[in-house]
């Protein structure tokens, strides 16, 4: 057995152990991403610690244009209230062309609650939709 081993790894948990009892932590939050990608787009949503159910949360929101089309690569939240009722907020576009990749944060807010969050990532011709896809966290 290595002595030397043994001990820098006792050394290291207890060194984790110590610097976990003076960092703050949040009881059942969770950071859910959802991400998907379509035809000439891909995109994600990213939530910081989410509590489940909650009024409010902060939200990052990427897209990127993968496709030298014309079109644009656009990116919107999507929430779920108690009843299941999907909210679909506003599209961000990452104008620019092939190889554009374009981050936000904000935050959505629904007296309703919000129990779970979803990506929708799409391509436009304008204010056509072209294609999309979907994923939830």
């Amino acid at each position: 057995m290595n002595v030397k081993k043994t001990t820098r790894a006792v050394g290291v948990c207890a060194t984790a152990l110590a610097l976990s009892a003076f960092l703050p932590t949040t009881a059942n939050a969770a950071t859910l991403t959802a991400s998907c990608m379509t035809t000439g787009a891909n995109g994600s949503v990213r939530v910081p610690n989410f509590h489940g159910s909650t009024d409010r949360i902060q939200v990052g929101l990427t897209a990127y244009d993968s496709k030298a089309d014309g079109k644009q690569a656009r990116v919107r939240l999507l929430t779920k209230n108690a009843s299941g009722k999907v909210t679909y907020w506003s599209w961000r576009a990452a104008k620019g062309g092939k190889g554009t990749l374009k981050s936000w944060k904000t935050h959505a807010k629904d007296d309703r609650g919000i129990f779970n969050v979803g990506v929708q990532v799409a391509r436009f011709d304008g204010s056509h939709l072209v294609n999309s896809c979907t994923d939830w966290s």
